[in-house]
């Protein structure tokens, strides 16, 4: 559905699945590497992550482009919408509306300073996901529960 500049200038990488190598999908030139390891390098060279998934639970593999300022598109399903903040660490559109799926795709392939502005925003809410983050929340509700306030 992408419109057909956005579709000439776009390029896809596919995480998961089977690797099958060089692939086009509609118009679009794309590479399907398959599963990956270790999603950091697979994703430390994208513009933007297209995270079509319908149901998500924490979607940590948008935390970690997030990380690399790799500012997401995705459904706001299950977890991401906890992670991702609209129009500020990245874009969330409505569960299975490919049309907004792909318009919101075709805004950031052409806005360079909207992607540049998101980047810098996944880097830091993604912060907020780390271990040391969530172990130090954790660690302070559990202080709250037993104290009844701060840290003793």
């Amino acid at each position: 559905q992408l419109a057909s500049d956005a579709r000439r200038r776009a390029r896809i990488v596919l995480l998961g699945g089977e690797r099958r190598g060089p692939i086009e999908i509609a118009g679009v030139t794309a590479f399907s590497a398959g599963f990956v390891e270790d999603i950091m390098p697979a994703v430390a060279g994208l513009d933007l992550l297209w995270h079509p998934s319908r149901a998500e639970g924490l979607g940590t593999s948008v935390i970690d482009g997030m990380a690399l300022g790799v500012p997401p598109i995705a459904f706001a399903v299950g977890g991401i919408t906890e992670v991702v903040e609209h129009d500020v660490s990245g874009l969330l559109v409505p569960p299975g509306d490919l049309a907004a799926f792909a318009r919101a795709a075709e805004t950031l392939i052409d806005d360079e300073a909207l992607r540049a502005r998101l980047a810098a925003a996944s880097r830091a809410r993604a912060r907020m996901f780390s271990a040391e983050t969530m172990t130090r929340e954790t660690e302070a509700v559990y202080y709250q529960l037993v104290f009844g306030g701060g840290k003793r």
